[in-house]
């Protein structure tokens, strides 16, 4: 359902706005993303490795729910601080771009905490209820929208509504269960979880370089139009993304179990099933838009978009190493490897970042596209070696 609608709306936001609006909303989803990076370091991934055990959570779920208020309410100070000071020193387009990033990261961070908690607690129910809330509201804002012209900021109204209006769901039916219980502020003065969001976070900025930064060299190289071509080409992949997404929910919890009752080798036999079910889910969805890049462009964009199919191709040899990589990524954050995959991610996004330098100024947005692919793939590969490595199983 989240799929649907992302895949959906965000096609007809590309069809409808300029260029450089799309390039616009497209940085700020990036930057509402970018943020979400610093969850997973701090929440999202940690609440699955220190308290999934049996009785944990429902100890615990209290403290992971203020660290992650905490967190959204950081976010959107520092967004705002960013929207004012580019306003300030003349960049308009990045400070419209980070205020549409500063209004979508609360609902986003609250959400995706929201959606892990359920999974956590196998309430799956509960989490089909809030995919089913988020695509009604992204796709019926998305829809009134296309009877009048199109406002820039209609894209992060629509996504900023249907994740709160999902996180009500969520909090509906769940929120007398935790309002009462106690934060255990020292779950989060231990040595192993300080330990485990320093890497963790690095990581997540070596994973931004391949990503996040590519977008920004990107936009400072060629401006809000060329990030407008960049994601609307990447739209035709997001049924992949969220593919990723979703298996990225569960297979961590699942790789956990494993690693705990049967070892590593038990690990990544569920790391290779999650590869297995994403790869049959994928590729052959990859391969069809690799097929009918021109014409999916033409009929999706009319001509506002005509010429990029390199863009698209691109993007499917991206789409290639995220399958690989989401798995890899799984089995380190679960076997406790923050610290080798951060340098590993770094490696990644060095040789990403010059590659994007000298390919954007070749080959404009496929260049940076390729630059993408390029960071995903000396992941994966670096992430494979580490991975076979693994001999141990993590206690608690």
């Amino acid at each position: 359902m989240i799929s649907g609608a992302n895949f959906v709306a965000f096609l007809l936001f590309a069809r409808f706005l300029p260029q450089a609006t799309w390039g616009e909303f497209g940085f700020a989803y990036a930057l509402a993303v970018f943020a979400q990076g610093f969850q997973r370091a701090w929440v999202t991934i940690p609440m699955i490795s220190f308290s999934a055990a049996a009785g944990r959570w429902a100890q615990e779920q209290a403290t992971w729910s203020r660290l992650n208020s905490m967190l959204a309410l950081i976010v959107v100070g520092l967004f705002g601080l960013g929207a004012g000071a580019a306003v300030l020193f003349g960049v308009a387009w990045v400070g419209r771009a980070t205020a549409m990033a500063a209004v979508m990261a609360a609902p986003m961070v609250l959400y995706e905490y929201g959606r892990r908690a359920v999974v956590l607690e196998k309430r799956m129910g509960l989490l089909a209820a809030m995919g089913l809330i988020y695509a009604l509201a992204l796709t019926a804002i998305a829809a009134v929208g296309l009877r009048r012209e199109l406002h820039g900021w209609l894209p992060a109204v629509a996504v900023t509504i249907a994740a709160s209006s999902a996180y009500l769901v969520f909090l509906w039916r769940t929120r007398r269960r935790t309002e009462g219980s106690p934060a255990r502020l020292s779950l989060l003065r231990q040595p192993s979880f300080i330990e485990f969001v320093r890497w963790a976070s690095l990581s997540h900025l070596g994973f931004s370089g391949y990503n996040f930064g590519v977008q920004t060299l990107l936009g400072a190289l060629a401006g809000p139009s060329a990030l407008g071509i960049f994601h609307a080409c990447r739209a035709f992949l997001q049924p992949v993304s969220v593919a990723i997404g979703a298996m990225d929910t569960v297979d961590k919890p699942r790789a956990a179990a494993a690693l705990g009752s049967g070892g590593a080798s038990a690990m990544r036999q569920a790391l290779f099933r999650s590869l297995r079910a994403i790869a049959v889910i994928a590729l052959p969805y990859v391969a069809l838009v690799a097929c009918f890049a021109e014409p999916l462009l033409a009929w999706v964009y009319k001509d506002r978009y005509a010429g990029q199919s390199s863009s698209v191709l691109a993007w499917c040899v991206v789409a290639l190493g995220m399958i690989v990589a989401q798995p890899v990524e799984s089995g380190l954050y679960v076997a406790r490897m923050t610290r080798q995959m951060f340098f590993g991610r770094a490696f990644a996004a060095a040789i990403s970042l010059l590659v994007a330098w000298l390919s954007i100024s070749a080959w404009g947005v496929p260049g940076a596209v390729l630059a993408v692919a390029l960071g995903y793939s000396v992941t994966a590969v670096a992430g494979l070696f580490l991975l076979a490595r693994v001999r141990h199983v993590v206690d608690g």
